[in-house]
């Protein structure tokens, strides 16, 4: 049975990522499109469908850059595209039923996407704007609720970022959640609006104080709270303070002895008393509190620090993989949460490189990473397969413009050099693509960086890679072992090639990355064996967009 697609965006590379779906050796040509993948939908929030359908059937067939689209396209109804015979939905602004879910997607993410109404099961997130793992459930204020695992409340399974991912540890419930990692630590703090209203003494994260002595009248001291649990979550103890007199205790100490202060009211009684739909333990996580990993993954426990969150923010990269696997348990079975569970996963994966590393039970959110780090990667990979080795390096990408460029100077506050006119100048420009090659090959993690040149052509990229190895080769030796490769482990991901050839010769080219020898450089020092420059091509829109489609079909197989 076919397993049904939804695409989330219908720009440069949504379109590109349908035209790969219909593209030789992909999916129309083996039959696979309604047989095998079901693209059931498309969305532009941008555009009415009578502009989406012109964009489908005329700006995708013939496509400024890649040409024509080689399969049959027609418009259905007004709201629909006929493909082979199979019908898409196209959902933009004047389709009455999904109105107002523009506007609530606009606060709140692509939750009010009908996916569950359409069967969608697996989601390639192309906005540009949901690159967050992490899931704020009832956000609605601004960029807060722009989270990819939107899709997975709106009824998906599995959702594909075509873009680098963001954010740390993902939190998941129908409250505001956010983690931060310190060292071996784990904050996790909680904002609950609904207890906030019955609840006067609750602050938020920005009114901590590293005071712990208790303040009559106008309370604020940090909370002592501290819980042993294994890793299964079946042993919970935690101690609550009172938030008035200063007492810790359990909920049963509290029900026994409730605190004698007239004034006081605290939370352990409040939370005891039946009815209450909020998880015990998290529910008076109200203040910063982190999770301290004693390097046990069958243990953890709970204490609070009083730090601020600016102190806290690093990544969950930090903690090992068993820790961190022992912590995501901890959490998504204390708050009781699916949803909870389902978004605490995501992954960066690079096909070619980490895509074995796919879980299907644990992966619901996953990166296909940048077009940038798809070229880089899998050259990284070579030479530290093949034991050449990366002791450091730097990257620089000579990049074609792109839709977020400007086309005539414009304003810009963040990057003042991206407001200049992108079809006549050389712009500088930051990249996180190597610094991104550390999350697929961890042991190349600090080692690399690099910035782009955003260039005046309108496809095809290519990576300059200057690095040291870890050990002596030549020229000869790294040909020979990227060349290899492109036969054999990396075919279909890495080419090679030994022609004189120049970027648009890259143009519709598939594979993630093109080595070119004849570019590749050693340093001309006597006796140097160990300082090298190589280069690889890439179409930065084409390659990319068809290893989205083979992330999708191995996700689907895996």
């Amino acid at each position: 049975m076919a397993v049904k697609i939804g695409i989330n965006g219908f720009g440069r590379i949504g379109r590109m990522v349908f035209q790969a779906s219909g593209d030789q050796g992909a999916i129309c040509d083996q039959g696979l499109l309604g047989s095998k993948l079901d693209v059931v939908g498309v969305v532009d929030m941008s555009t009415d469908a009578e502009y989406f359908a012109y964009q489908m059937k005329y700006a995708t067939p013939r496509d400024s850059v890649h040409g024509k689209f080689k399969h049959d396209v027609k418009i259905g109804e007004k709201d629909e595209l006929i493909v082979n015979g199979h019908k898409i939905k196209c959902l933009g602004r004047d389709v009455t039923w999904f109105l107002p879910g523009c506007i609530q997607a606009s606060r709140e993410g692509p939750k009010a996407l009908p996916w569950k109404d359409m069967g969608v099961k697996y989601v390639i997130e192309s906005t540009g704007l949901f690159v967050e793992y992490e899931w704020l459930g009832s956000v609605v204020l601004g960029s807060r609720g722009r989270k990819a695992a939107g899709h997975i409340e709106a009824g998906a399974e599995k959702v594909i970022i075509s873009a680098p991912g963001k954010g740390n540890l993902s939190l998941a419930s129908s409250e505001k959640r956010r983690g931060f990692a310190v060292g071996r630590r784990v904050a996790l703090t909680t904002v609950l609006e609904a207890a906030a209203r019955r609840r006067r003494a609750l602050q938020s994260c920005n009114q901590f104080v590293a005071d712990p002595k208790v303040r009559i009248g106008r309370l604020q001291r940090v909370p002592t709270v501290v819980s042993s649990v294994d890793a299964d979550g079946q042993r919970l103890s935690a101690r609550y303070p009172c938030e008035r007199c200063g007492r810790t205790a359990t909920l049963a100490e509290f029900r026994r002895s409730p605190c004698k202060l007239r004034t006081c009211k605290t939370r352990g009684q409040e939370a005891a008393d039946e009815g209450d739909p909020i998880s015990p333990l998290c529910s008076r996580l109200a203040w910063l509190v982190y999770v301290q990993c004693d390097g046990d993954a069958r243990s953890l426990r709970v204490k609070s620090q009083a730090q601020s969150p600016t102190d806290a923010e690093k990544t969950l990269g930090e903690l090992s993989i068993a820790v961190r696997s022992a912590l995501l348990s901890f959490l998504g079975r204390v708050c009781n949460d699916k949803l909870f569970a389902a978004a605490s996963k995501k992954k960066t994966l690079v096909m070619g490189v980490n895509h074995t590393e796919y879980d299907k039970a644990n992966h619901h959110v996953v990166s296909n990473a940048s077009c940038t780090t798809n070229c880089l990667a899998p050259i990284c990979h070579v030479l530290l397969k093949e034991g050449v080795g990366i002791e450091k390096g730097l990257m620089t990408t000579i990049h074609a413009y792109t839709a977020t460029q400007k086309t005539v100077d414009g304003v810009s506050a963040k990057d003042w050099r991206g407001g200049r006119a992108a079809a006549c100048n050389i712009i500088p420009s930051a990249t996180g693509a190597a610094k991104a090659v550390g999350e697929v090959l961890p042991v190349t993690k600090g080692k690399l960086t690099g910035m782009a040149f955003r260039v005046p052509t309108p496809d095809v990229s290519v990576v300059d890679l200057t690095f040291t190895a870890e050990k002596d080769t030549s020229i000869e030796e790294i040909d020979k072992l990227l060349k290899a490769a492109t036969e054999s482990y990396m075919k279909g991901v890495l080419s090679y090639t030994d022609e004189e050839l120049v970027s648009m010769d890259f143009v519709h080219n598939k594979n993630s990355s093109i080595y070119d020898s004849k570019a590749t450089l050693q340093n001309n020092l006597p006796g140097e064996k160990r300082f090298f420059k190589v280069v690889s091509w890439y179409d930065n829109e084409w390659g990319y967009s068809n290893r989205v489609v083979d992330l999708l079909t191995h996700m689907i197989n895996a």
